[in-house]
């Protein structure tokens, strides 16, 4: 697979709105208020497979925030530079074909009216069905799953079916979506990372960034409501749990409560990096680990966590050099109400992210099997 030749970009850009509420009236289609979401992809890989969950996953989280976007997908193809025409390379031009399609006649990017949040999410919910299953790894998505998802996001499998073979068709369809792509090029620059690509209010998301895009979102929608926490939704709002845990077995000359209590900022924000890779894994779990290469367990952060506070540290010399610790852990709304990630955060990856973040900023005596009895309390 080519991967030079693929790309996915989702292009954001929101709209200052002197609106003093956060609800979008659909009814009158006033896009003053919205964020303006676009993707761009040809066929798939790997890293697109996963922002095809990305994108519904946030989009399906909260009605309010679905009211706040509107969502274009514009799939593209690739193009002969000696004559213009359309080449696969061996790539899924079905893929594209049928997508191209879908998007004419669901959610066109010319059209603003043409993609209501009901249309937008059926789509979204049709990448995630079609391509989400493959996230993280080199594959080919069966196209006889095509009508099965079509019929579960409630759209009309025939008619995009009859619409991708009909060559005429079609290939007014691809032309008019590849006009979009001078404009996409330009703004990616000479360095444009990874893909796939991302532009919030035309600022390039490098890399994997846009795995935490419903961070993205409620950080946007946060500022332009001046940090007004009554106008924006509640999903993008912050609550609090709690939890403890235990290192034993421990060399108390190389960690004791005196050493983490004066690096606490280095301590604090270890336990941010582990936390915010457990809420990941619990939210993305397909695949999730991949191989990087500072260590760390996958590229996948949805940066569900705002701060760390350690709330109480017990030394115990009589369970073999123990630690204790108590802390309280600031995170999204959108993440603390799914209990999946709750339980996943105290589940049985925590030692081994937690060795990963301590030995990452600097306790490099703490390793896994030194971390006990994490639990919610």
């Amino acid at each position: 697979m080519n991967h030079n030749n693929i790309f996915l970009t989702i292009f954001i850009i929101t709209i200052l709105s002197s609106s003093t509420t956060c609800k979008i009236n659909n009814d009158n289609n006033n896009n003053n208020n919205k964020i303006d979401l676009m993707w761009y992809g040809y066929s798939t890989w790997q890293y697109c497979f996963e922002a095809s969950n990305v994108v519904y996953q946030t989009l399906a989280l909260d009605e309010e925030l679905n009211q706040f976007v509107n969502f274009k997908y514009l799939p593209l193809n690739h193009i002969n530079p000696n004559n213009g025409s359309y080449i696969c390379d061996g790539m899924a031009c079905d893929s594209v074909k049928f997508e191209s399609c879908l998007v004419n006649k669901y959610c066109w990017h010319k059209n603003p009216n043409s993609c209501n949040a009901t249309n937008q999410l059926n789509v979204a919910h049709f990448m995630k069905c079609f391509e989400g299953p493959y996230a993280n790894r080199e594959a080919t998505p069966d196209p006889s799953r095509r009508e099965l998802c079509m019929r579960k996001s409630n759209l009309d499998y025939d008619l995009i079916n009859d619409c991708a073979n009909n060559y005429t068709q079609v290939n007014e369809i691809e032309y008019e979506l590849n006009l979009t792509r001078a404009p996409l090029y330009k703004k990616l620059g000479p360095n444009p990372g990874l893909f796939p690509h991302i532009f919030v209010n035309d600022k390039h998301l490098w890399n994997n960034s846009w795995t935490s895009l419903v961070r993205i979102l409620c950080d946007e929608i946060q500022s332009n409501n001046n940090n007004n926490h009554e106008n924006i939704p509640n999903i993008c709002n912050s609550n609090s749990i709690k939890m403890s845990f235990s290192f034993i077995n421990l060399n108390s000359i190389l960690l004791n409560k005196t050493i983490i209590t004066n690096h606490i900022q280095e301590f604090n924000k270890g336990l941010i990096e582990a936390l915010n890779f457990l809420s990941s894994q619990s939210w993305l779990p397909i695949n999730f680990k991949t191989s990087q290469p500072d260590g760390s367990p996958s590229y996948v952060n949805i940066k569900a966590i705002d701060s760390v506070e350690v709330t109480k540290i017990d030394e115990n010399d009589d369970n073999h050099n123990g630690i204790y610790i108590e802390i309280e852990i600031k995170l999204l709304n959108a993440f603390y109400d799914n209990k999946n990630i709750i339980n996943g955060i105290v589940g049985g990856s925590f030692p081994s992210f937690v060795a990963w973040s301590m030995e990452n900023n600097g306790f490099q005596m703490v390793k896994e099997d030194n971390i006990f009895n994490q639990t919610l309390i």
